[in-house]
């Protein structure tokens, strides 16, 4: 897997995480000790990150695992070919929260959905 592919997906599942805890960018970074434009360069895939800052955002996030946010080698939203957003170019008509459902649930392997 390419390397901006990996921060690309971290950064859709930290928003969506995010997003289901109706947290802002702000509230977020104050959290973790970064900038609000440090979230927004992460969830876009942007910004490198060391892995400590990871564990960070797991927490406040109330993740018992940070590695629900990275993807997973050989899971499906890692398969060569295409974005996520044209995989489920079909859910584009939805609500951006029926939308997140759609990407948890495709993105995600079934042991990390238990």
């Amino acid at each position: 897997m390419d390397e901006s592919r990996i921060y690309k997906i971290f950064g859709r599942r930290l928003a969506a995480r995010r997003g289901e805890l109706t947290l802002t960018q702000h509230e977020l970074a104050a959290r973790v000790d970064l900038s609000r434009a440090s979230i927004a360069n992460i969830e876009r895939g942007h910004q490198k990150l060391p892995l400590h800052v990871v564990y960070r955002l797991a927490a406040a996030l109330g993740l018992k695992d940070p590695f629900t946010l990275l993807p997973h080698p050989s899971g499906p939203s890692d398969a060569g070919g295409g974005s996520e957003a044209v995989r489920i170019e079909g859910a584009r008509d939805l609500s951006d929260e029926a939308r997140r459902q759609v990407e948890r649930l495709y993105f995600e392997t079934p042991a990390k959905r238990r």
